[in-house]
């Protein structure tokens, strides 16, 4: 990168670090209009160059954004009201992308959609749903030996808090608001098949690892 244009330092307007969130418009603007820098400072100290790209010789790289039409006409009604163009927006974005400060927030945000995060592994996951059936099957051989020693039919576990507890977790790391962990334990079986949300495929749910795909790929809308 060559500098193109030189502005000497001791001319450009000092702005204190802790001031840039709330200014970076207005700087912005000042760069395109007056075509000058500024040089932000942190303790009162110069720290780095805040300048118009226009000032350096760069090497670019082309970036297609491809937008649907409709989705385009309403970015442009929010953001022309405040002086921005759709150009100036997906560059903000990309810094946003890229600045070290908001670099995990963004990865963060892309890899959830926004929305739900992966609170739980696949693998714990599973180990969980396999230690609750084997509990299962411990309470009901437990109540069959109670069985042949009285009259009555015994039914061990019920209202066991420790279940109920494990489940919730569950429920809650896989963000499963459609009780499909619930339906795998108790209504699934023989065949374990249920559809997907647009009734375009068919999943088989008999592994306990097509169960945890299937809540998160399918049933996080």
């Amino acid at each position: 990168m060559k500098l193109r244009e030189y502005h000497p330092l001791s001319e450009m307007e000092r702005v204190p670090a802790e001031e840039l969130p709330k200014r970076l418009d207005e700087l912005f603007d000042r760069m395109d209009k007056e075509n000058v820098g500024f040089v932000v400072t942190e303790e009162g100290k110069d720290s780095c160059v805040f300048c118009p790209y226009k000032w350096f010789e760069l090497e670019y790289e082309t970036i297609e954004v491809a937008v649907d039409e409709v989705l385009l006409a309403q970015i442009k009604e929010i953001i022309t009201p405040l002086g921005w163009t759709v150009e100036r927006l997906i560059v903000r974005f990309l810094e946003w992308l890229v600045d070290p400060e908001t670099q995990e927030e963004a990865i963060a945000d892309e890899s959830q959609g926004g929305t739900w995060r992966e609170m739980i592994t696949k693998e714990t996951f599973v180990k969980a749903l396999q230690l609750i059936q084997e509990q299962q099957e411990i309470n009901h051989q437990f109540a069959k030996a109670l069985d042949l020693v009285g009259d009555g039919h015994y039914v061990f576990g019920v209202n066991n808090k420790f279940y109920d507890a494990a489940m919730l977790v569950l429920k809650e790391a896989v963000n499963d608001k459609y009780d499909y962990i619930s339906w795998w334990l108790y209504e699934g079986e023989p065949d374990y098949k249920v559809w997907s949300s647009d009734n375009t495929e068919e999943w088989n749910l008999t592994e306990p690892e097509a169960l945890y795909d299937f809540i998160v790929n399918e049933c996080q809308e």
